[in-house]
């Protein structure tokens, strides 16, 4: 006769979504200067206000060229990153070896399964991540300009037209659950 198992009932609670902190969290960018992190919100950049367009048009030109910045530094991060890991992978290669392990697929299952490894190994992964995410922002950034002149050369054409301005909710589309 089968085994019967008791399932352990889980019930689920819906937490109230706060899309502006998610919105926040999912376009700020974090990087290291010199031995200082910081951290740039980029959100607000990002979205079309209601404020001055000609202001954003304007200004749009400054923050690409400080965001390219950002993303040069985050791309050093990732070479450095890669380095450490081949750096540990070395390391921990040859302390295997001078211990007496062979064959060549067991050292490498060994320091794929080395705490050193493992850390190494998140710490590029979270700097790729980064960099990939201040990549896609770059490109929001340049759309948004290109929105910016599009819609403030039809606004000269007809003045009553206006920008609405989107807002953090409105870019996610996402509901709330209640």
């Amino acid at each position: 006769m089968a085994k019967v198992r008791a399932k352990k009932v889980t019930r689920t609670v819906k937490k109230k979504l706060d899309t502006d902190a998610l919105f926040d969290k999912m376009t700020s960018v974090r990087f290291k200067m010199g031995d200082k992190v910081y951290e740039v919100d980029v959100g607000s950049e990002l979205l079309v206000g209601s404020e001055d367009h000609h202001m954003q048009v304007e200004k749009i030109p400054a923050t690409l060229g400080y965001f390219g910045s950002v993303i040069a530094s985050l791309e050093a991060d990732v070479k450095k990153a890669k380095l450490l890991k081949k750096k540990v992978v070395g390391v921990c290669d040859k302390e295997f070896r001078r211990a007496g392990m062979r064959p060549e697929a067991r050292v490498l299952r060994a320091i794929e399964c080395d705490e050193r490894y493992i850390r190494a190994e998140l710490k590029y992964i979270r700097v790729e991540q980064m960099l990939s995410r201040a990549k896609f922002q770059m490109n929001a950034l340049l759309v948004k300009h290109e929105v910016m002149i599009s819609r403030s050369a039809d606004i000269r054409k007809t003045p009553s037209d206006s920008i609405m301005g989107v807002s953090r909710k409105d870019a996610l589309g996402i509901q709330a659950d209640e």
